[in-house]
Order: structure tokens, then sequence, then C-alpha cells
């Protein structure tokens, strides 16, 4: 039997573990770069997704800010137009009254003739500020009172919510009655 090939110490032996050893260091050199080249894709491609993550998140904030100015434009707007018909039916109330007190004058009661046209006189001026004001200039005048005399605002928004909590009240039995007297003519209880 020939044990040339099988001595791990003889030359043969030498030349296969060299071999091996040299396949194990380029299969280990080769495996490294894989890796590295691996490691520089992955950080490339997390770079990139950050960076599509905040090109998203900084068009999402211009898109919410165009929409929160356009919706605040659009109030303004609105506010304006409501501002513009309230004192549109202020100037009407004032030319009711003036016509009141021209009435009661002809009556001989020129006293409370007095305090009527002064009154119509008093809502012909607030109805032309209100035209003339913008909403900006009424809200920073409100803003300004609130400072300079909070109990009185805060006793007045009082007040102003009890009217609208008593209206809104009225106004639901309202609704409501009108919705059982509807059924009850539906059923044919008839009222």
């Amino acid at each position: 039997m020939d044990m040339r090939g099988s001595n791990p110490g003889g030359p043969d032996g030498t030349k296969r573990e060299e071999e091996a050893n040299r396949s194990s260091r380029s299969n280990m050199q080769s495996a490294e770069r894989t890796m590295d080249k691996t490691s520089e894709q992955a950080q490339k491609t997390g770079e990139q997704m950050q960076h599509k993550a905040e090109q998203f998140t900084s068009k999402a904030r211009e898109t919410i800010g165009a929409a929160e100015e356009r919706a605040g434009e659009m109030a303004k707007s609105t506010l304006e137009t409501q501002k513009d018909n309230l004192a549109d039916r202020l100037s009407t109330i004032a030319k009711t009254l003036h016509q009141v007190s021209d009435r009661m004058r002809q009556e001989q009661q020129g006293t409370v003739a007095g305090y009527v046209n002064q009154a119509a006189n008093q809502l012909e001026r607030f109805s032309g500020t209100m035209r003339e004001r913008s909403v900006d200039d009424m809200l920073s005048d409100v803003e300004q009172y609130a400072r300079k005399q909070p109990e009185v605002f805060i006793g007045g928004a009082f007040f102003l919510g009890l009217i609208a909590a008593r209206f809104l009240k009225s106004s639901g039995q309202a609704a409501q009655s009108r919705r059982m007297e509807s059924q009850s003519r539906q059923r044919g209880y008839g009222i």
C-alpha cells in the first residue's frame, strides 16, 4: 500500500494544506468584500430612505400649511361677509328706529322720541364702524379689551353663553314638538 498521498507531514500534504489555507483566506476575503459591499449598500439604502422620509415629511408639512392657510382665508372671508350682513341689519334697524322716533314726535312723545333717536344714531355709528373695520381689527380690539377688563369680558362671555344655551334649548324643544306633532299626524291622531 502506498501511503505517500495520505501522509499529512509529507510534501503533498503540506501543499494541500497551503492550498486549503490560501483557498480559505481567499474565501474569507471574498466574504469580507461581499459583506463590505452589502454593508455599503445597506447604508446607502438607509440614507436614501431617510432622505425620502424627510422629503415626504417636508411635503406633508407644506400641504398642511397650505390647507391651514386656505381654511383661515375662507373663515376670514365668511366672517367678513357675516360682519357686513350684520352691519346692514343694524343699519336697517337704525332707519326703523328713526321712523319710530319721527312718529313719536308727531304723537307728542318728544322725550321718548329723543331716546329712540339717540339709540338709532348709536346703531348707525356702530354699523358704520363695522363696515369700515376688518375682522382682524375687531378681533384685536376684543383681545385688548379682554386684557384690560378681564372680569367684564368673562362676565359678558358667560352672559352670552347663557343666552346661547337658552336659545339652543328652546330651539331643541320646538323642533322636538314639531317632530312629535308630525308623528301624531302620521299615525292619524291629529292634534
